[in-house]
């Protein structure tokens, strides 16, 4: 069957004559195959290999799915029984997964291994990371060495796919350059993007083949890994990322990028040889995106499990990033409210009204109004015929992350908490999202002789 105007078979056959003078020479044979999408084999009328294709398969029967890789090659051991003195036909017959399917690929490698090979071997050479091997061949007989030869081995590791490959951070509207060093390389804050990608599985990831063909452009260099749980971070002007960020480690950065990240959002591809997709993220500078990634300064994580979800992304804890390195996510709450307000330091005062900003916060009040109402006061509070030490105080009702405490003293010196208080009102203002609270003592006041009271706001 077909798609009509275009001949796509359901199966294509091949045929190779191989000549074997005694097959007994060799103690092992080896089909090293690369196929898309079924296959069957045959040797000498016998099948001896069959992938992806149901029993019975004819001219007209479709693979039972996509080849697992189309680009790598499997191996296959066959008996040295298999193969007879002379001429042998090997028959290959490949099925397409569809009437769909624009594509074919195919190639076979026949190899044998003679007895006693090794013997003239070198010592084994440990490997304990990905690593180029390159060597030559002593021919004994004619007394000379020969051409150099190389090839890259890489422990356990896997192809790129959408399991073991993820953008982590992504940082596109950068703070302008602002240090000597970073204005003498660009005054372009375009010029310090990142792009970070994370292996968040337990195996060593191959990226020959791997690239950004969508958003950004970039190609990753063959024999390319990525270790299992490490970072890769792409950079769109090396010298200005250098400036900004310092050294990173060895081999975090595997090059720039060509183009430049959307301000307002776009679209992210990563492909890999044969044009087979991986990651297809579409981010957005509007709710529920983080927002402090757009001109706040700050890149923003996938901390999520949908990449293209904006609920799936949070801001960086730090302005910048943290390109290479484990991320931390800016809580909401404290770590927000100071950034929107530009307050570096817990403890400084901008207002001048003598109540630090992490208070001011706790409170509810304005950091860059001063504000002359106090925000606790004491008091009695009668209960005939007792009388009770009480304590008023202001909560900023937004500030959900602080914890208050009431703490009493009979010298100012050592201080417990009050685990025992009682609340007597709770009053909210009308204008401001604040709420006046009043706790009381449960026990009267002429039990101590002394008695101090204080509010303690903690995180």
């Amino acid at each position: 069957p077909s798609v009509p105007g275009i001949q796509r078979n359901a199966t294509t056959y091949f045929r190779k004559r191989v000549t074997i003078p005694d097959p007994a020479a060799f103690s092992s044979f080896t089909f090293s195959i690369k196929y898309d999408d079924g296959m069957a084999l045959y040797l000498n009328g016998q099948e001896i290999i069959r992938e992806n294709l149901a029993d019975g398969a004819t001219f007209d029967t479709f693979a039972d799915g996509n080849s697992p890789d189309e680009t790598a090659y499997f191996d296959f051991s066959i008996p040295v029984s298999a193969f007879v003195a002379g001429e042998n036909v090997i028959a290959v017959e490949m099925h397409n997964a569809s009437s769909f399917s624009g594509d074919l690929s195919f190639d076979l490698r026949l190899w044998g291994e003679a007895p006693g090979a090794g013997a003239l071997l070198t010592k084994e050479v440990p490997l304990d990371g990905p690593t180029v091997i390159k060597a030559r061949g002593w021919d004994d007989e004619r007394g000379e060495w020969s051409a150099l030869t190389e090839a890259f081995f890489s422990l356990g590791s896997v192809p790129a796919s959408a399991e073991n490959l993820v953008i982590s951070e992504i940082h596109y509207r950068p703070a302008d350059p602002g240090t000597p060093e970073e204005v003498a390389v660009s005054t372009d804050r375009d010029d310090f993007e990142f792009i970070e990608i994370l292996n968040p599985s337990a195996s060593p990831v191959d990226l020959t083949g791997v690239y950004f063909d969508d958003g950004i452009s970039f190609f990753f260099p063959e024999n390319t890994i990525l270790e299992a749980g490490e970072r890769f971070v792409l950079v769109k002007n090396l010298a200005a990322f250098t400036a900004r960020y310092g050294e990173l480690a060895e081999g975090t950065i595997v090059g720039e990028y060509g183009g430049r990240l959307s301000n307002d959002g776009e679209t992210i591809i990563v492909r890999k040889t044969g044009a087979v997709e991986i990651i297809n993220l579409t981010y957005n500078d509007q709710v529920p995106w983080p927002l402090l990634a757009d001109g706040g300064g700050y890149s923003m994580i996938f901390t999520g499990n949908q990449p293209n979800e904006g609920s799936s992304w949070s801001t960086h804890a730090e302005i910048g990033g943290a390109p290479g390195a484990p991320d931390t996510v800016l809580v909401d709450g404290y770590d927000l409210w100071k950034v929107a307000n530009g307050i570096v330091s817990d403890d400084s005062d901008s207002d001048g009204d003598g109540l630090t900003a992490f208070v001011e916060y706790a409170t509810g009040n304005n950091p860059r109004a001063p504000d002359a109402s106090p925000v606790s006061s004491r008091g009695i509070v009668t209960i005939d015929p007792e009388g009770y030490l009480s304590i008023t105080y202001q909560q900023g009702l937004e500030a959900t992350d602080v914890f208050f405490e009431i703490q009493k003293s009979n010298d100012l010196e050592t201080w417990t908490t009050v685990t025992n208080t009682i609340l007597v009102d709770a009053v909210d203002d009308p204008v401001r999202p604040t709420r006046q609270i009043t706790l009381r003592l449960a026990e009267p006041v002429s039990q101590e002789a002394r008695h101090f009271l204080r509010v303690r706001m903690v995180r």
